[in-house]
C-alpha cells in the first residue's frame, strides 16, 4: 500500500512522456515493478513463481484499477 501511495505516483509523473508514447501501456510495467519492489521488500512472505505471474498480476491489476475509476467517474 505505502508503495502504491507513494513510490507509483512518482514514477507514473518520471516515465510520463514513455507512458504517453506507448499510448498508457507502460503502465502494465509499473504496476509490475511495484509489485515486485513490494515483493522484495516483504522477503520471503510474499513471491512470485515467475515472471509471466507477475506480469499476468500486473495486467489485472491494471483492469481492476480502469474498471473502478470508470464506475466513479460515472457518479
Amino acid at each position: 500500500m505505502i508503495f502504491n501511495l507513494l513510490v507509483r505516483p512518482l514514477c507514473l509523473l518520471l516515465f510520463l512522456p514513455l507512458n504517453l508514447l506507448t499510448v498508457g501501456l507502460f503502465t502494465f510495467v509499473i504496476n509490475a515493478g511495484m509489485l515486485w519492489l513490494t515483493s522484495f521488500a516483504l522477503g520471503d512472505k510474499f513471491q512470485f513463481s515467475s515472471l509471466t505471474a507477475l506480469v499476468g498480476i500486473s495486467l489485472l491489476m491494471s483492469l481492476c484499477t480502469t474498471l473502478f475509476t470508470k464506475g466513479s467517474w460515472q457518479n
